[in-house]
């Protein structure tokens, strides 16, 4: 090897690893995603709110995958691009390095593209963020974000591409509890909340129940929240043995934060119910 090949080498992978660095992820597991799926058809319009968060990483055929509420994604941060598993097939799900007039096929629907009309750049948490905006396509504005994804939501860029009479809208984003995104309002959690805990929490989904270990203190509140900031439950419970679990089989499928006060130490986190 030549000390010219060697030194473009060096370049090239000093260039990629700032690439790296300025690319905001998307798939970032303390991340939330709020989103309105609104349906019409026959009868009157309907609509709910769903949250998408990364539960899990699947390795399948040699290759890690996120799971978000059963779909299969990744991200390569060096292409800055994200996949999307379709049964034994993976299509491209965002592209941030398009162009303006760049055509998406968007996960292989060539008969019906997107096309760029704009990059421009926004801030979100004081970092600089990039957005690509397409042209409007049967009275859709489509706009991806850097670490947010498509204002119709992460899963659901280009639907109206294939989908009729149902859509979807992206309400907000949280990073943890707080929105970073969006119109939601943060959890009324009070800033500067002692964290110092020891505590395993976790949902068990054959039980139906939230599992609470290591608890310091023998009385405590455990409070539970939905993803809006709304009190669902307050319990005022005693800790008995080495693990206590609580009945949650009323809950809804959904994500909910959960918080725990005791004199000696405070937790907070957020688990999924999947039904």
């Amino acid at each position: 090897m030549t000390f010219r090949i060697f030194l473009s080498l060096i370049f090239l992978i000093f260039f990629q690893e700032i690439l790296s660095q300025e690319y905001v992820k998307l798939l970032d597991q303390n991340r939330t995603w709020k989103i309105l799926y609104w349906i019409c058809g026959y009868g009157p319009c309907d609509s709910q709110n769903l949250y998408y968060s990364i539960q899990k990483d699947t390795i399948i055929n040699d290759t890690l995958y996120q799971e978000l509420n059963g779909h299969f994604l990744r991200e390569d941060i060096i292409q800055q691009m994200v996949y999307k598993r379709n049964g034994e097939h993976e299509g491209i799900l965002y592209d941030f390095k398009l162009l303006k007039s760049d055509t998406v096929d968007w996960l292989g629907q060539s008969w019906n593209s997107l096309i760029v009309d704009s990059i421009y750049q926004i801030s979100i948490e004081n970092k600089s963020r990039k957005c690509i905006a397409f042209r409007e396509h049967a009275g859709f504005n489509e706009i991806w974000i850097e670490g947010i994804g498509s204002n119709y939501g992460i899963l659901f860029p280009g639907f109206y591409l294939s989908l009729i009479d149902a859509g979807y809208e992206l309400l907000c984003v949280f990073d943890g509890n707080n929105p970073i995104y969006g119109g939601c309002n943060p959890l009324n959690i009070p800033p500067n909340t002692n964290l110092d805990s020891n505590l395993d929490v976790f949902f068990i989904s054959s039980l139906e129940a939230l599992s609470i270990k290591g608890m310091k203190c023998s009385e405590f509140v455990l409070q539970i929240f939905g993803i809006n900031g709304s009190v669902i439950d307050v319990y005022r419970l005693s800790s008995e043995g080495s693990e206590l679990l609580v009945n949650l089989r009323e809950y809804e499928e959904g994500i909910y934060i959960y918080r725990i006060i005791s004199q000696e130490q405070t937790d907070q986190g957020r688990f999924l119910i999947t039904k």
